[in-house]
């Protein structure tokens, strides 16, 4: 399924590029501080664009898998902990003196 979602991602993609080269012959100038762009076309622009933002998304999106999946493993850890000691705590003996009154054993 994801490799069918892939590829129709992959087409709709190609069909942006080729509708963004065959329409768009405007050209622009980009100025960012002191750097600057001039006559660039449009269509190259926004695909840089689109480019950028899908890198930027991928990027922080694989940041915050990682690290959901580190405090996955780290709560994974603590619970395997709880759960020993917990199996520890029931299996120990019951000491007979524990019930004793001061009068006598019951």
């Amino acid at each position: 399924m994801n490799l069918l979602k892939i590829f129709f991602i992959i087409i709709i993609n190609l069909f942006v590029i080729v509708f963004m080269t065959q329409n768009s012959t405007d050209r622009i100038s980009i100025q960012f501080f002191n750097w600057g762009i001039q006559d660039a076309y449009l269509n190259v622009v926004l695909l840089f664009t689109m480019i950028f933002g899908i890198i930027a998304g991928f990027l922080s999106a694989a940041i915050i898998i990682f690290s959901h999946k580190s405090e996955i493993k780290i709560l994974k850890n603590k619970n395997k902990n709880l759960t020993n000691e917990l199996n520890d705590l029931r299996n120990v003996a019951i000491e007979e003196g524990v019930y004793d009154d001061e009068v006598g054993e019951y």
